[in-house]
Protein backbone atom coordinates (compact mmCIF):
# COMPACT_ATOMS: atom_id res chain seq x y z
CA UNK A 1 0.00 0.00 0.00
CA UNK A 2 1.48 3.43 -0.85
CA UNK A 3 1.79 6.25 1.29
CA UNK A 4 -0.99 8.26 0.39
CA UNK A 5 -3.92 5.27 0.51
CA UNK A 6 -2.13 4.75 3.48
CA UNK A 7 -2.98 8.07 4.87
CA UNK A 8 -6.72 7.77 3.51
CA UNK A 9 -7.40 5.71 6.35
CA UNK A 10 -7.28 8.27 8.48
CA UNK A 11 -7.72 11.26 7.12
CA UNK A 12 -8.24 12.74 3.55
CA UNK A 13 -7.49 16.80 2.40
CA UNK A 14 -8.87 18.67 -0.25
CA UNK A 15 -7.99 22.18 -0.68
CA UNK A 16 -10.03 24.58 -2.64
CA UNK A 17 -9.73 28.48 -3.56
CA UNK A 18 -12.67 30.88 -2.86
CA UNK A 19 -13.41 34.03 -3.47
CA UNK A 20 -13.63 35.69 0.06
CA UNK A 21 -11.31 38.91 -0.58
CA UNK A 22 -10.75 40.56 -2.88
CA UNK A 23 -7.21 42.00 -2.10
CA UNK A 24 -5.65 38.68 -1.08
CA UNK A 25 -6.09 34.71 -2.26
CA UNK A 26 -7.92 32.36 0.12
CA UNK A 27 -7.79 29.31 -0.41
CA UNK A 28 -10.25 26.63 2.42
CA UNK A 29 -8.58 23.39 3.08
CA UNK A 30 -11.19 20.74 4.13
CA UNK A 31 -9.79 17.51 6.46
CA UNK A 32 -12.31 15.13 7.02
CA UNK A 33 -11.20 12.56 9.42
CA UNK A 34 -12.15 8.92 9.64
CA UNK A 35 -13.30 8.61 12.94
CA UNK A 36 -15.13 5.75 14.35
CA UNK A 37 -18.14 7.12 15.67
CA UNK A 38 -20.66 10.10 15.87
CA UNK A 39 -20.37 12.55 18.96
CA UNK A 40 -24.09 13.85 19.26
CA UNK A 41 -23.60 15.85 22.23
CA UNK A 42 -20.10 16.83 22.60
CA UNK A 43 -18.46 18.55 25.94
CA UNK A 44 -16.59 21.15 24.65
CA UNK A 45 -13.44 22.51 28.05
CA UNK A 46 -12.66 26.08 27.33
CA UNK A 47 -9.03 26.33 29.50
CA UNK A 48 -9.50 29.52 31.31
CA UNK A 49 -5.83 30.42 32.13
CA UNK A 50 -4.00 33.60 31.97
CA UNK A 51 -1.42 34.08 29.28
CA UNK A 52 1.25 36.16 30.41
CA UNK A 53 2.77 39.16 28.34
CA UNK A 54 6.01 37.81 30.15
CA UNK A 55 5.77 34.40 28.43
CA UNK A 56 4.95 35.50 24.98
CA UNK A 57 7.73 38.06 24.79
CA UNK A 58 10.30 35.11 26.35
CA UNK A 59 9.03 32.81 23.54
CA UNK A 60 9.07 36.04 21.07
CA UNK A 61 13.12 36.00 22.12
CA UNK A 62 13.87 32.49 21.16
CA UNK A 63 13.88 31.52 24.83
CA UNK A 64 10.12 30.02 26.05
CA UNK A 65 9.33 29.92 29.80
CA UNK A 66 9.26 25.86 30.31
CA UNK A 67 9.86 26.15 34.02
CA UNK A 68 8.74 23.53 36.36
CA UNK A 69 5.48 25.61 37.61
CA UNK A 70 3.96 25.87 33.37
CA UNK A 71 4.31 22.33 32.93
CA UNK A 72 1.91 21.60 36.50
CA UNK A 73 -0.54 24.11 35.51
CA UNK A 74 -0.63 22.33 32.07
CA UNK A 75 -0.82 18.86 33.74
CA UNK A 76 -3.82 20.29 36.11
CA UNK A 77 -6.00 21.82 33.02
CA UNK A 78 -5.36 17.88 31.47
CA UNK A 79 -6.56 16.07 34.36
CA UNK A 80 -9.50 18.26 34.92
CA UNK A 81 -10.31 17.94 31.32
CA UNK A 82 -10.08 13.59 31.91
CA UNK A 83 -11.91 14.07 35.05
CA UNK A 84 -14.81 15.85 33.28
CA UNK A 85 -14.52 12.92 30.27
CA UNK A 86 -13.98 15.88 27.63
CA UNK A 87 -14.39 15.30 23.71
CA UNK A 88 -13.26 18.94 22.86
CA UNK A 89 -10.28 21.11 24.65
CA UNK A 90 -9.61 24.73 23.66
CA UNK A 91 -6.96 26.80 24.63
CA UNK A 92 -6.23 30.54 24.25
CA UNK A 93 -4.05 32.26 21.85
CA UNK A 94 -0.24 32.26 22.63
CA UNK A 95 -0.97 29.21 25.05
CA UNK A 96 1.55 26.68 24.44
CA UNK A 97 5.42 26.83 23.91
CA UNK A 98 6.62 24.37 20.91
CA UNK A 99 8.51 22.47 23.17
CA UNK A 100 5.10 21.18 25.35
CA UNK A 101 3.47 20.99 21.87
CA UNK A 102 3.82 16.89 22.08
CA UNK A 103 2.65 16.47 25.56
CA UNK A 104 -0.57 18.14 24.27
CA UNK A 105 -0.46 15.71 21.33
CA UNK A 106 0.62 12.38 22.87
CA UNK A 107 -2.71 13.52 25.66
CA UNK A 108 -5.25 14.47 22.90
CA UNK A 109 -3.77 10.99 21.17
CA UNK A 110 -4.13 8.52 23.93
CA UNK A 111 -7.83 9.88 25.66
CA UNK A 112 -9.39 10.77 21.82
CA UNK A 113 -9.53 14.54 22.51
CA UNK A 114 -10.07 16.94 19.87
CA UNK A 115 -7.41 20.09 20.76
CA UNK A 116 -6.97 23.28 19.69
CA UNK A 117 -4.23 25.79 20.94
CA UNK A 118 -2.45 28.93 19.64
CA UNK A 119 1.28 28.26 20.02
CA UNK A 120 3.52 31.13 21.57
CA UNK A 121 5.51 32.87 19.05
CA UNK A 122 7.88 30.62 16.40
CA UNK A 123 10.71 33.10 15.75
CA UNK A 124 12.78 31.80 12.48
CA UNK A 125 14.90 34.69 10.68
CA UNK A 126 13.74 37.76 12.32
CA UNK A 127 9.86 36.69 11.36
CA UNK A 128 7.49 35.58 14.78
CA UNK A 129 5.15 32.97 13.44
CA UNK A 130 2.21 32.65 15.17
CA UNK A 131 0.05 29.32 14.63
CA UNK A 132 -3.05 27.91 15.57
CA UNK A 133 -2.54 24.02 15.78
CA UNK A 134 -5.46 21.43 15.59
CA UNK A 135 -5.00 17.96 17.15
CA UNK A 136 -7.71 15.75 15.65
CA UNK A 137 -7.73 12.58 17.46
CA UNK A 138 -8.70 9.07 15.02
CA UNK A 139 -8.65 5.33 16.44
CA UNK A 140 -8.29 3.22 13.16
CA UNK A 141 -8.29 -0.66 13.14
CA UNK A 142 -7.93 -0.20 17.45
CA UNK A 143 -4.77 1.76 16.48
CA UNK A 144 -5.06 5.95 18.73
CA UNK A 145 -3.62 8.18 16.34
CA UNK A 146 -3.95 11.83 15.71
CA UNK A 147 -3.64 14.62 12.90
CA UNK A 148 -1.76 17.58 13.80
CA UNK A 149 -2.88 20.49 11.79
CA UNK A 150 -0.88 23.65 12.01
CA UNK A 151 -2.51 26.86 10.53
CA UNK A 152 -0.56 30.01 10.20
CA UNK A 153 -2.56 33.39 11.35
CA UNK A 154 -4.05 35.48 8.80
CA UNK A 155 -5.01 38.97 10.31
CA UNK A 156 -2.53 40.02 13.42
CA UNK A 157 -3.72 42.54 16.03
CA UNK A 158 -2.31 45.88 15.74
CA UNK A 159 -1.13 45.05 19.44
CA UNK A 160 -0.02 42.35 18.63
CA UNK A 161 1.73 43.57 15.52
CA UNK A 162 3.27 46.07 17.82
CA UNK A 163 4.83 43.42 20.06
CA UNK A 164 6.69 42.05 16.95
CA UNK A 165 7.96 45.15 15.67
CA UNK A 166 8.53 46.15 18.91
CA UNK A 167 11.02 43.28 19.38
CA UNK A 168 12.35 44.13 15.81
CA UNK A 169 11.12 41.05 14.30
CA UNK A 170 8.67 41.00 11.21
CA UNK A 171 5.30 40.28 10.92
CA UNK A 172 4.32 37.25 8.53
CA UNK A 173 1.96 38.12 5.60
CA UNK A 174 0.90 34.63 4.61
CA UNK A 175 -0.35 34.48 0.68
CA UNK A 176 -2.56 33.04 0.34
CA UNK A 177 -4.68 33.02 3.57
CA UNK A 178 -5.82 29.91 4.51
CA UNK A 179 -8.39 28.96 6.51
CA UNK A 180 -9.64 25.01 7.32
CA UNK A 181 -12.84 22.93 7.82
CA UNK A 182 -12.69 20.31 9.89
CA UNK A 183 -15.24 17.39 9.51
CA UNK A 184 -14.52 14.96 12.41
Amino acid sequence: MDEENFSKQFYDIKLDPVEYDKTRETKVQEIRINSSGKLNEPKIAFANTEVLEDNIIKSLRGNPNLGFERYQNLSSILKQVREEDTDILLFPEFFIPINLLSSIVRYSEKNQLLTVTGLEHITIDETAFNFIVTILPVENNGIKDAVVVFRLKNHYAHIEESLITGNHLIVPKPTPYRYDIFIW
